[in-house]
């Protein structure tokens, strides 16, 4: 006898406790799919999600109730059917979401000598051979090249475009060091003012401005498209300048800050739009970033830790918010995600550690690297890493659907 009114093997019953295949039949609708998503059942849960992105925006709903389920599993599958979605709700719910500890390797390459990775993650440079390869990271596809010069220290930097290329030649000998401008291939012109080597150089977001610190504690600021001086700060031209060699620089979010550290033991914080005397904090760093959203500055303190200051322009003021002690004698680099919650950190054993900056706690951790992490690269959206290492290796980090 027939009993085509009967659930099948494998079809998923309202109030069961079974669990469901994926692929399986969620019966009674959207009350069905609220049952499921009720279920002890982690695979239940899953289906029910699942099911749920054929139910409009009631469906929706539930899709981004999931992001909160005690299950990483029910979170990946709700995160995944969100992730291309692009409207006002589910945008806030990505935005209080944090998907890192759903985080996997799903990229890896080998590359060369002096390797550096551009801002938005979606080129990298490096030498291999006799030559200087630019190369898109999504395609894996060698952009362009130039020719390495012999017999030179260099260094590299990428704009978000992926078009312009910064060379830096520090020479063996005495003379001058100097910056090249490449578009495309193609060089545009070289750049000179330093006397002693470049140690330093970053870009700014919007690709237009050029900053380099020397051995002797100098910051050039340079424009891109012209190859024109903007700025110089040093000692005989602004009190308040660096006294020994610059370590790093970097930008703010918006462009309107340099941060540099610097072997004479301090940061220091360059208005770019009065150019006045900087504001110093005494504390030894080799690396320090600004916060995307307000003025938490993160530090690489003495032995590895991290420090968290709260910055005061106005008034002049700092104080020590937290110190991230569990990274003696490791970490290598920083990273803000795109709104300032989380800093994630290299280490020099090859650990990508993330911290709640508001909690004050570690949050989570990826290990992969073979070598001491070079650069960390959060995309805008915050839904992908990209991390360089001392062997020459390029992973990318991201929610897959394997």
């Amino acid at each position: 006898m027939s009993h085509s009114d009967r659930p099948r093997e494998y079809d998923a019953v309202l109030g069961s406790q079974k669990t469901v295949p994926r692929g399986a039949l969620i019966l009674g609708g959207l009350a069905g799919i609220k049952q499921g998503l009720s279920s002890p059942v982690i695979e239940s849960r899953v289906e029910a999600i699942r099911e749920a992105v054929k139910h409009g925006k009631q469906g929706l709903e539930l899709i981004i109730k999931g992001l909160q389920d005690d299950s990483e599993k029910v979170q990946k599958a709700a995160y995944l059917l969100l992730q291309n979605r692009r409207n006002t709700e589910v945008n806030r719910a990505l935005r209080a979401y944090l998907p890192y500890r759903l985080f996997t390797c799903t990229k890896t390459i080998k590359t060369g000598n002096g390797l550096t990775i551009n801002s938005t993650g979606t080129a990298i440079a490096y030498q291999k051979g006799k030559n200087i390869r630019v190369m898109n990271l999504d395609r894996e596809e060698t952009l362009y090249t130039i020719p390495k010069y012999p017999r030179m220290r260099e260094m590299y930097g990428l704009c978000s475009d992926a078009e312009t290329l910064i060379r830096i030649k520090n020479s063996i000998h005495s003379s001058s060091p100097a910056i090249e401008i490449w578009q495309q291939g193609e060089l545009q012109r070289s750049l000179y003012g330093h006397q002693l080597d470049i140690t330093a150089i970053a870009i700014d977001p919007r690709g237009k401005m050029l900053a380099t610190g020397s051995e002797d504690g100098s910051i050039r600021l340079w424009q891109i498209a012209t190859g024109k001086t903007m700025g110089t700060f040093s000692t005989h031209l602004i009190f308040g300048s660096h006294t020994r060699a610059v370590s790093h620089l970097t930008f703010s979010t918006d462009g309107n800050t340099l941060i540099s550290t610097s072997q004479d033991a301090t940061i220091k914080l360059w208005d770019l739009q009065t150019r006045d005397r900087p504001y110093t904090l005494k504390t030894f760093s080799p690396r320090a970033l600004l916060s995307p959203v307000g003025l938490i500055l993160a530090a690489i303190a003495w032995q590895g830790k991290i420090q968290l200051w709260d910055i005061n322009l106005e008034k002049k003021t700092n104080h020590l918010i937290s110190t991230f002690d569990d990274c003696i004698d490791s970490t290598s680099t920083l990273a803000f995600s795109p709104y300032g919650r989380i800093l994630v950190s290299g280490a020099r054993d090859g650990r990508i550690t993330f911290w709640d900056v508001y909690g004050k706690t570690q949050f989570h951790e990826l290990a992969g690297h073979d070598g001491a992490i070079d650069s960390l690269v959060l995309n805008s959206g915050g839904d992908r890493l990209f991390s360089t290492d001392k062997s020459k290796v390029v992973k990318v980090w991201e929610v897959s659907d394997r």
